[in-house]
């Protein structure tokens, strides 16, 4: 990897200077050396450092989307089991889970930080709350 190949990951990666300095355990002043000389080879270990940090991070983007497809499927089988239709939605706060029937409407918010990998079931109990809401009777008034 040279040094314009390094700038270039860093670009992609959206990693400032110092972000990426310390995620690779270089030194600021070594990073900003290599970018300046964008011919010369950064050192192997660095460039080892980059392709583990992407490697990484494509793992917990795999693991997300792993996660929404599993209560994707569980949302259209619960729905088409219950009689009604279930939406996701992703906003930058989190997941809203919608079920819908003709006659009502249930969402629930799942912020972030609840979201973490691996917790498919989070997901699958807010599908079930929002299917449970809209099919079960309404309530005498």
């Amino acid at each position: 990897m040279t040094g314009a190949e390094f700038w270039l990951w860093r670009m992609r990666s959206g990693r400032t200077q110092n972000v990426a300095a310390e995620a690779l355990g270089w030194s600021l002043r070594a990073l900003r050396s290599a970018e300046r000389r964008p011919d010369a080879e950064v050192p192997r270990t660095v460039a080892l450092a980059c392709a583990a940090l992407d490697t990484e991070e494509a793992g917990a983007a795999g693991a997300a989307l792993t996660m929404f497809k599993a209560a994707s499927l569980h949302a259209s089988l619960v729905g088409r089991r219950r009689g009604c239709t279930v939406q996701m939605t992703i906003s930058v706060a989190g997941l809203t889970v919608t079920a819908v029937t003709p006659q009502r409407t249930h969402a629930v918010a799942i912020g972030f930080p609840d979201l973490a990998p691996a917790r498919v079931a989070v997901l699958e109990a807010a599908i079930d709350e929002a299917v449970a809401t809209v099919t079960s009777p309404p309530l005498p008034s």
